[in-house]
């Protein structure tokens, strides 16, 4: 169950979870600063057979000791390119008792320009399984899907999203999920028609569909909060389709009005890596290192994913192109803060300032 504010809040008070250095929460998150950046020592097939090897006989120091180099951050920043690949630890250090849990996911603003700023999906922070106490400064990828970014030292494109004990999908109840559609608690809306339970269902996932106009990087550096005309061209698919090469990075918006209801937060991901692997390969990844979204307080609309081709296909308008699950959220009903991208109606870039 993830902590809302009010519970990060009490819990932190009473020693459960601690955040050393730490900014101001926001409804249920924390943006995390960037300290210390890192390239690998070895080349990336090299290291990842390092890493199966011996990870579990390392502490964090020797890991980083013996794998990593530290990257200088100059006072102009660094560009980060699409064949680049790195690890960061944030400023703040986290520790967190028995029975929670944490991950690091892109702050969504980012993940507008291609960042992606996670820790592995394998890797959280304490462990999902066991709940051991961990006290640490978690060391996270960074690479982009397929742009060219400038970062700064401090700078903000993560977050971190705490949960306490366990954490599942409610759409294994789909009695749940359609109990909440049905009490119009959960509004999904299509041409502004509000669609049923059974619309959005495809055997054991709910999908949401493509819009007709896209949004493709054209390859300039892309420096945040200061966007530039001809960092992205728009094209409507509904009037013509597209061919997209490999690794083309682009922005798209559901079809769909989403709006999710007070005590729970929208979960967002790849199409064809949910709970059914049934469903066709798709030919792009989406918003798989940005996934969640706020309850009504704090966003509704239709939601913007960032893209990239796995292959290259073509694009069409109404394909596939997320699969959408709600997670509880432990929470009193105090939102802080509303998204800058609340009430969006399309594919939208990034509102960084």
């Amino acid at each position: 169950m993830i902590l809302g504010i009010e519970y990060l809040e009490k819990y932190e008070k009473k020693g459960f979870i601690g955040i050393k250095d730490r900014g101001e929460f926001s409804a249920f998150s924390l943006d995390l600063k960037l300290d210390k950046l890192y390239k690998l020592k070895l080349k990336q097939e090299q290291f990842n057979n390092n890493l199966a090897e011996n990870s579990h006989k390392l502490t964090q120091k020797q890991f980083i000791n013996d794998l990593l180099e530290e990257v200088k951050i100059s006072k102009e920043g660094i560009e980060i390119r699409p064949e680049d690949f790195y690890l960061w630890q944030p400023k703040e250090k986290i520790s967190l008792k028995k029975n929670f849990w944490a991950e690091v996911v892109t702050r969504s603003s980012w993940a507008r320009l291609g960042v992606n700023a996670r820790s592995d999906s394998d890797d959280y922070i304490g462990s999902k399984r066991i709940f051991e106490e961990i006290e640490i400064k978690p060391l996270c990828i960074l690479h982009t899907s397929g742009t060219r970014v400038l970062i700064k030292k401090e700078d903000k494109f993560a977050q971190l999203v705490i949960h306490h004990d366990s954490d599942g999908y409610i759409n294994f109840s789909h009695k749940k999920f359609k109990e909440l559609m049905d009490e119009e608690k959960l509004v999904i809306k299509r041409n502004k028609k509000r669609l049923k339970y059974e619309e959005i269902k495809d055997e054991d996932e709910f999908f949401l569909t493509m819009d007709k106009k896209i949004k493709v990087y054209s390859g300039n550096l892309l420096i945040p909060g200061k966007p530039k005309e001809n960092d992205f061209y728009s094209i409507d698919i509904g009037k013509e389709k597209i061919y997209l090469k490999k690794d083309t990075f682009f922005i798209s918006g559901s079809k769909e009005y989403v709006k999710i209801p007070k005590g729970f937060v929208g979960y967002v991901t790849e199409s064809n890596s949910g709970i059914s692997r049934r469903i066709k390969i798709f030919p792009f990844l989406t918003h798989a290192n940005a996934p969640y979204i706020g309850p009504e307080n704090i966003f509704e609309g239709n939601i913007t994913f960032e893209n990239r081709m796995k292959f290259g296909d073509v694009i069409t308008a109404d394909m596939k192109q997320a699969a959408f699950f709600l997670k509880y959220m432990l929470t009193g009903g105090k939102y802080n803060v509303k998204s800058r991208y609340k009430n969006q109606q399309s594919a939208t870039l990034s509102r960084l300032k």
